[in-house]
């Protein structure tokens, strides 16, 4: 899998070249490379020991002599497509790659055409199969550091004798940029990764990460931007109560939101808990995890948990918050009426009741399980049965 990288300028920061583009740059780039094979494809091992799951990969590109002065290169589609970075001379570029889930991933870098005769060419494919090992890189490879606009030009691993690294960052909707002006980022997020380089040299075929650093702001609050609380209730922990105007299914939008601004902890993973009231106090719905990013849905008046787990330094800081979605008035009447099933009867089925008690189970042999969502119920009255349940 390969991710697409914003050139913005990154062949400024490589060395210059010596080579001349008319000459034969097999020896000088690529000396693990045979000048040809009798088969159709160059399919060359790399090595990757790194703790890193993304490396550089030094690709021939559009300039590039392999056995001929004559020769052609025609590079890959995601080379082109600003998947890659480029030496002055166009001889080669670095391509990112993300390790797969296997420790094995083959990147293509396009076709070289060597030149046979005046107007012949052969056609040969140009693979790297690159091979992953876990590397030792030791601590403080992988570091957070609090950011919500810029970065440090320098990470802590990498030697600075070869001068500033250079630096890429992952993007929220995939692929990398390269960062060319460090003060002033482009779009950051939480947990978002810069991977740092020292600058690779024209004798190198790949090139790992000197250090990562993974970003993080201010701890975000979690809110419903389309519900208002109208009230809580304290106990252990405070419980937002939102009236419902209408019942039945509904989306409800979750934002995380750090002092305003909604875009930095946008798409981040939140953990939906739905709850319900016993007589013993608010007790968690087995099974009833779920992970959102920006909305989930009700049926009901229902009490859920949202959980977030926020970065921080060197731990996740827990964010939680409760609310219960409630009747529009304190007392609720619903409306029903009898209606009777035979236990063989085939040609009907019964309509279910929209709600039950969430106080306790109740099962209808006919009818799915369903739960009458009222958080907090104090009182439960059918025809001359009262049931109180405030203690």
């Amino acid at each position: 899998m390969f991710l697409k990288l914003d050139w913005l300028g990154a062949a400024l920061a490589l060395m210059p070249l010596l080579i001349q583009p008319e000459e034969v740059h097999r020896m000088e780039l690529f000396p693990n490379v045979p000048e040809d094979i009798s088969g159709t494809t160059f399919l060359i091992d790399l090595e990757a020991t790194t703790l890193s799951n993304t490396v550089l990969i030094k690709c021939p590109y559009t300039k590039y002599n392999h056995k001929t002065p004559g020769d052609l290169f025609i590079a890959d589609d995601i080379i082109e497509s600003k998947g890659a970075f480029f030496d002055p001379e166009k001889l080669f570029a670095w391509v990112p790659l993300l390790r797969q889930s296997t420790n094995k991933t083959n990147i293509t870098c396009g076709n070289v055409h060597i030149k046979t005769g005046e107007e012949s060419y052969k056609a040969k494919k140009w693979i790297f199969n690159v091979l992953w090992k876990n590397g030792t890189n030791g601590e403080g490879f992988f570091k957070r550091e609090r950011s919500i606009s810029n970065i440090s030009p320098k990470h802590p691993k990498c030697n600075l004798q070869y001068g500033n690294p250079i630096i890429f960052s992952s993007k929220k909707e995939g692929g990398f940029s390269f960062i060319n002006d460090h003060k002033n980022l482009p779009g950051p997020y939480a947990n978002q990764t810069y991977f740092y380089f020292i600058k690779p040299s024209e004798n190198e075929r790949i090139k790992e990460p000197c250090g990562i650093m993974q970003i993080y702001g201010d701890d975000p609050e979690i809110k419903l931007p389309n519900h208002k609380p109208t009230s809580n209730i304290q106990e252990l922990n405070k419980t937002n109560v939102i009236k419902l105007a209408i019942t039945g299914q509904q989306s409800i939008d979750v934002v995380l939101d750090m002092r305003g601004d909604l875009k930095y902890y946008r798409g981040e993973k939140i953990i939906l808990t739905k709850m319900k009231y016993v007589e013993k106090g608010l007790q968690f719905i087995e099974n009833s995890n779920t992970l959102i990013t920006s909305n989930f849905s009700i049926n009901g008046y229902e009490i859920v948990k949202l959980t977030y787990y926020a970065p921080y330094y060197d731990r996740d800081v827990e964010i939680t918050e409760r609310y219960y979605f409630a009747p529009s008035s304190n007392d609720l009447t619903i409306n029903e009426k009898t209606v009777e099933y035979f236990t063989n009867e085939a040609s009907r089925k019964p309509n279910c009741p929209l709600f039950y008690l969430n106080i306790e189970t109740i099962r209808n042999p006919n009818c799915p399980l369903f739960y009458l969502n009222i958080g907090y119920l104090y009182k439960f009255k059918h025809n001359e049965t009262e049931k109180d349940y405030s203690n």
